[in-house]
């Protein structure tokens, strides 16, 4: 079984509404009311993504470690394995800022296959079967995601499937 991590671009509306009705949220989410360009899908290489950012497969600080552990979290919505998470659009904006910055390959460089194998609880446990370029490839789909969202002045749903 995997675990994949959806991104989904609220307006301030939006947020207000998931936060107040969590059960509604349920609802769009299992209706998939996002447009595609409202949505990103890092698969399963959200956690190396994580590794790479952070140099931990563990919890980390903001802004950094947001996609494990940053923004507000709905307990009340739970989807596939965690409950799912809100970044509100200053914390979007500060993410974009931080990840506009990285260059991708010193992020390999930096945390890349030497301390993949020295990790104990990588996500997928199979990573070395994915090309190097499918981790720089959902990098730059996260990259742009957040660009697009800072643009929008929106915020972003985190959910892990």
């Amino acid at each position: 079984m995997s675990v994949t991590c959806e991104l989904f671009q609220l307006d301030e509306a939006k947020i207000a509404e998931c936060l107040a009705i969590p059960d509604q949220l349920m609802v769009d989410l299992e209706e998939g009311i996002w447009e595609e360009a409202d949505r990103a899908t890092l698969g399963e290489a959200w956690h190396i993504i994580h590794f790479l950012l952070t140099g931990t497969e563990n919890f980390s600080d903001w802004p950094l470690g947001f996609l494990f552990s940053g923004g507000e979290v709905i307990e009340e919505a739970i989807v596939g394995y965690e409950p799912v998470r809100i970044l509100q659009p200053e914390q979007v904006k500060e993410v974009d800022a931080t990840l506009s910055k990285m260059d991708t390959q010193k992020l390999f460089a930096q945390h890349g296959s030497q301390a993949m194998l020295e990790a104990e609880e990588l996500y997928p446990d199979h990573w070395k079967a994915f090309q190097k370029v499918y981790f720089i490839q959902a990098f730059e789909t996260l990259r742009n995601f957040m660009q697009a969202a800072t643009l929008r002045q929106n915020g972003i749903l985190i959910v892990y499937i």
